[in-house]
């Protein structure tokens, strides 16, 4: 397998890449819950996503079964960079993004609100 360097500043200034037209909607999507694993070592890491298949709710504490659904290896300085841009990006948009959170609890809230359950009968 041929590694091409991608964390290269000199290689990655802005302005300096180009997305190819379409390759956006034709890339796979995968839905996530979670993060599992994250290993990083000084040139790669690897990020083990899950899905949650089940909780077993039995015993005196839940336990979730979780799935692999998805593995991304990259660069560990491109995860760097990602991790960066991400916290970057949120605390820019803290205002929105707490807007829209109260918004949807707002909205969830009155939804359920609205819905009343059958009551069980109850035993003799």
């Amino acid at each position: 397998m041929k590694t091409i360097p991608t964390s290269n500043k000199e290689e990655r200034n802005e302005g300096s890449n180009k997305i190819i037209p379409g390759s956006i909607e034709s890339a796979p999507t995968t839905y996530v819950d979670g993060l599992a694993t994250l290993t990083t070592g000084p040139a790669m890491s690897r990020l083990h996503f899950f899905q949650t298949e089940s909780i077993d709710r039995t015993g005196p504490t839940p336990v979730e079964h979780r799935k692999i659904v998805h593995t991304l290896v990259l660069p560990t300085g491109v995860l760097i960079e990602l991790a960066s841009n991400v916290l970057k990006g949120m605390a820019q948009n803290r205002a929105a993004l707490l807007e829209g959170y109260d918004s949807n609890r707002a909205i969830l809230t009155t939804l359920l609100d609205q819905v009343s359950l059958p009551q069980s009968p109850k035993s003799p």
